[in-house]
């Protein structure tokens, strides 16, 4: 049990750093509202739950069918460049 609680809090502090630099550069989310605080501590304590989920999504993600962007008209169809028959 010893083991098991050495390597936790290592992994945790760990990953605590690293979420705390993502959350640092995310500039959409406020840094002074508690309830983004707790989360980030809450994501760093629960480690072997949350981030099995986060690498799950990421992979669903990226295997899922991206939509191809729509290619752009080189020369789009407006009133000027229409024949006056069809104005």
């Amino acid at each position: 049990m010893r083991n098991l609680i050495a390597l936790y809090f290592p992994i945790a502090l760990f990953l605590f750093c690293i979420f705390l630099g993502f959350f640092l550069a995310d500039s959409s989310t406020p840094k002074n509202d508690a309830v983004s605080w707790m989360t980030l501590v809450v994501a760093a304590a629960f480690f072997p739950v949350v981030v099995p989920m986060a690498v799950l999504e990421r992979l669903l993600k990226r295997r899922s069918p991206q939509p191809k962007p729509q290619p752009k008209l080189s020369n789009p169809i407006t009133r000027r460049n229409l024949p006056l028959s069809l104005r």
